[in-house]
C-alpha cells in the first residue's frame, strides 16, 4: 500500500474512531437506572456564597433562581430587591435593579422565569410581573390584581407561553363577588391557566376545589393552616407536558397544555398515621408576625393559643406533598414520612415519563427535597440555606451510591 493512501485511511479511521468515542464521553447518565437502585445521593459540585461577589454585593434572600440558554444563572433577591447574575461557572457578573416602583426597579421580588431571551420577575410587593432582557435592560411590566385572585407560581413552556398557579380564597370571593361573610370557610378554589408571552389570558387548563386554611374571628380575624392538608402539586416536563398530581388520592396526571388531560396513573401505598411529634413539629414551623404602631415587625416562631385551639389534625398523612420531573423526563413522587421515629427519611416514588414505576428511592446525606431545582443534565442548581441563615446556591449531581 502506497504511503497516501494508507495515510488517508489512517485519517478516516481516527474520525470513525473519534465520532464513535464522543458521544460515550458525554452521553448523559441515566437517572432511571439510578433510581431503580433506589438510593441517590446529591453531591456539591459548585457552591456560590457572598464571596463570589466580593464585597460588591450579598445574599439577603433567595426564593428562586433562573437559567438561560449558555448556562448564565440569574438570582432573584427578595431581601436585597435587585437580580445576581453568575456565570455556568458561578463567576460573579453583576447585579441588576434596586428598591423602588418605577421601570426596572424591585419590590419584593419572590419569582424569576428565564423564556425565550427575557426575564420575567413577579414582585410580591409591587404587584406585578416586571419583564426585561438578560442585561437588565426594562421592556414591560404586567400589574396583578390580588383582590380578585393569589398569584401562587409562574412557569414558561418550551413555546414562551406561560402556565400559572393561581388560587381565589375566601376573601377574595367576598370582595370581588360580594358573598355572604358566613361562606368564608368555603373551600379555596386552586386553578391552572395559560397566558400568552405577554402574560394574556388564554384559557383555564385545570381547576379544583382545595382547603388549606380556615379562618377563625376570635381574638382578631386570621386564617388558621390546615395541618397536612391534600393540594394539588405540579410540574412542567422539558417537552411541555404538565404533571399534576391532587394528593387527595394516589394519582397522577398528564396535561398537553392546549389539548388537555392526555393521561395518567396510580400507585398503591400504605397511610402514615399522623403522630403527637409531628404535631409539635407543625405547631413549631408557624412564626407570627406582628407590627407595632412605629412600623416595626416582630416574628415569633410557634403557633398562639388561639391557632392551637383552632387546630385539627387529620388521622394520616396525604399519600405525597410535592412532585418534580428532572432532566430527563422522570417523575419524583415526594412522599409524607412521620417524625415519630426520629429524623425522617426523604423519600419519592420515581416513575418514567410515561408512568412507569422504578423503585422507592431514598436521599443519602444532604437529604432534602429541592424546592424548585433548576435541572442541568445530571443534575440541578438550588438555593439552599444554612443554619445559621446564610443563603448560598449550589449545584448538585445526582448520583447512586456507588
Amino acid at each position: 500500500m502506497n504511503r497516501p493512501i494508507a495515510k488517508s485511511l489512517a485519517v478516516i479511521a481516527a474520525v470513525v474512531l473519534t465520532v464513535c468515542l464522543y458521544p460515550a464521553a458525554n452521553a448523559v447518565q441515566s437517572l432511571a437506572e439510578i433510581y431503580k437502585s433506589g438510593k441517590v445521593r446529591f453531591v456539591p459540585e459548585i457552591t456560590i456564597t457572598d464571596e463570589a461577589m466580593g464585597g460588591k454585593d450579598f445574599f439577603g434572600s433567595l426564593p428562586y433562581v433562573a437559567i438561560d440558554d449558555k448556562g448564565s444563572l440569574f438570582v432573584c433577591d427578595y431581601k436585597t430587591n435587585n437580580i445576581k447574575r453568575f456565570d455556568p461557572a458561578g463567576k460573579y457578573l453583576g447585579t441588576t435593579g434596586k428598591a423602588g416602583q418605577g421601570p426596572g426597579d424591585f419590590n419584593g421580588p419572590v419569582e424569576i422565569v428565564y423564556s425565550k431571551g427575557r426575564l420575567y420577575i413577579r414582585e410580591g410587593e409591587n404587584l406585578r410581573v416586571s419583564i426585561l432582557n438578560p442585561d437588565g435592560s426594562f421592556i414591560k411590566s404586567v400589574p396583578i390584581d390580588i383582590q380578585k385572585e393569589s398569584w401562587q407560581m409562574m412557569r414558561a413552556l418550551p413555546d414562551g407561553r406561560f402556565v400559572i398557579q393561581k388560587e381565589i380564597v375566601p376573601w377574595q370571593s367576598f370582595k370581588a363577588q360580594n358573598v355572604n361573610p358566613k361562606n368564608l370557610n368555603a373551600p379555596q378554589d386552586f386553578l391552572l391557566e395559560l397566558y400568552s408571552a405577554d402574560f394574556e389570558f388564554i384559557k383555564t387548563i385545570y381547576r379544583c376545589q382545595v382547603r388549606r386554611n380556615k379562618y377563625v374571628a376570635k381574638p382578631h380575624f386570621a386564617n388558621v393552616p390546615i395541618p397536612y392538608a391534600p393540594y394539588v402539586y405540579w410540574d412542567i416536563s422539558a417537552g411541555g407536558t404538565i404533571v399534576l398530581g391532587n394528593s387527595e388520592k394516589y394519582e397522577i396526571e398528564l396535561y398537553d397544555p392546549d389539548k388537555g388531560k392526555i393521561s395518567s396513573f396510580t400507585h398503591t401505598y400504605t397511610p402514615i398515621e399522623v403522630a403527637a411529634s409531628d404535631k409539635e413539629q407543625f405547631f413549631q414551623g408557624i412564626t407570627v408576625t406582628t407590627t407595632t404602631d412605629q412600623g416595626n415587625r416582630n416574628v415569633k416562631r410557634g403557633a398562639p393559643d388561639f391557632i392551637v385551639n383552632n387546630t385539627d389534625f387529620p388521622k394520616v398523612f396525604p399519600p405525597f406533598h410535592g412532585i418534580k420531573v428532572d432532566s430527563q423526563g422522570n417523575i419524583w413522587v415526594i412522599l409524607w414520612t412521620s417524625s415519630k421515629a426520629g429524623k425522617p427519611e426523604t423519600l419519592f416514588d420515581a416513575f418514567g415519563p410515561d408512568g412507569k414505576y422504578f423503585n422507592l428511592v431514598r436521599i443519602k446525606d444532604e437529604a432534602f427535597v429541592p424546592y424548585r431545582p433548576l435541572w442541568m443534565r445530571e443534575g440541578f442548581w438550588c438555593p439552599r440555606v444554612n443554619a445559621d441563615g446564610e443563603c448560598r446556591l449550589v449545584k448538585y449531581k445526582v448520583t447512586g451510591l456507588n
